[in-house]
């Protein structure tokens, strides 16, 4: 979290959701204390497995409780690890 303010911003509450295949999951919850002007507080990591998607893109959504001003939300590409490619088959092509 960065306060890139000249003023100390109040304790408050981020939420993380995603949104795929019309789900939306709540992924975490961070309780943070107020960073000073020009502080950077490192929050946690969020960590999860993707399902099948029935497209390639999903939502991610930063909503924060009390200052709905901060919330972010991100459109992203999704895309599946591919198995290597053999090079022998590329070179018997």
């Amino acid at each position: 979290l960065l306060n890139d303010s000249y003023k100390k911003i109040p304790d408050d509450e981020l939420n993380v959701f995603i949104e795929f295949n019309d789900k939306r999951i709540h992924l975490l919850q961070w309780h943070y204390k107020s960073p000073a002007p020009d502080e950077n507080i490192p929050g946690p990591v969020v960590r999860y497995r993707m399902p099948r998607l029935n497209n390639d893109r999903f939502k991610l959504y930063l909503e924060v409780q009390e200052t709905p001003a901060y919330n972010s939300e991100y459109t992203l590409l999704f895309s599946a690890a591919k198995s290597p490619v053999n090079e022998l088959d590329l070179l018997n092509a």
